[in-house]
């Protein structure tokens, strides 16, 4: 298998006319030529997740966050992240492939598997991508829980599924029942969905943000960009293991 049949796989799980923007998806280094002996799946190619894919003698590696994600000026290993990531790959010779908003909009990716793990049922996208797959793909998802709970119920829910302490704009005593999410940075859909939801569970709001929530029919809560991302993209090792004719294994980043 080379890593041309994984960019195959990708396409059909995370098609790229998915992508927002000019997100740059896809391999940034490596030769699509190259025979997979195993595959690692990240967040981040960080260089601890580089010395982590050598140690395991893996060498293609899957990330949600491209590792080049604006323009490098020079290859300092000085630099720190990315520079030193990308001088350690390719010294090990591992190629680098990223899923990156392409996975956030696809059926079953990163909000489709958030949404699932808060028991969202009846979602779709928060916006859509246009003209593509009536309505099924798109960034963010705003669904119903399956029974209304008190808020404070599904905070803990919440914290306890995501395994993280939710930063909110503020805390009521009522029953709910609309949510939305969005793995990441979502601050900038609340205005499309603050009318429509409950709670807008995202990451990334900053304080004004907060302060501009305050009030608002929906309450806005900020569950950790990490948090958010990492159950889609552990589920995409999954997927691959299920397509894939080598070992997929998943790299947790050390001391994270």
């Amino acid at each position: 298998m080379t890593v041309h049949d994984l960019e195959v796989i990708l396409e059909q799980l995370a098609p790229s006319r998915l992508k927002m923007g000019n997100d740059p998806i896809g391999r940034c280094i490596g030769s699509s030529h190259l025979d997979i002996t195993k595959i690692g799946v990240a967040l981040d190619a960080t260089a601890a997740v580089i010395s982590e894919c050598v140690a395991q003698g893996i060498n293609v590696l899957v990330t949600h966050h491209p590792l080049i994600y604006s323009p490098i000026t020079r290859l300092d290993e000085t630099a720190g992240f990315p520079e030193s990531a990308v001088i350690a790959a390719i010294k090990e010779d591992i190629s680098v492939l990223s899923a990156h908003t392409n996975w956030d909009c696809a059926e079953d990716g990163i909000n489709d598997v958030l949404a699932n793990l808060l028991d969202l049922t009846d979602c779709h996208p928060i916006e859509p991508t246009p003209g593509t797959d009536g309505g099924k793909t798109g960034i963010g998802r705003v669904g119903r829980l399956r029974s209304p709970m008190m808020e404070s119920d599904f905070l803990s829910l919440v914290e306890v599924r995501l395994q993280v302490s939710v930063r909110c704009s503020e805390r009521r005593d009522r029953m709910v029942q609309s949510v939305a999410v969005c793995g990441g940075a979502g601050e900038s859909l609340y205005a499309s969905i603050k009318e429509q939801a409950d709670i807008y569970v995202t990451s990334d709001i900053r304080h004004h943000m907060f302060v501009a929530a305050y009030g608002e029919k929906c309450t806005l809560w900020d569950a950790g960009h990490r948090e958010t991302e990492v159950p889609g993209t552990k589920h995409l090792a999954t997927l691959l293991s299920q397509h894939v004719s080598v070992p997929v294994v998943w790299i947790a980043e050390p001391n994270v």
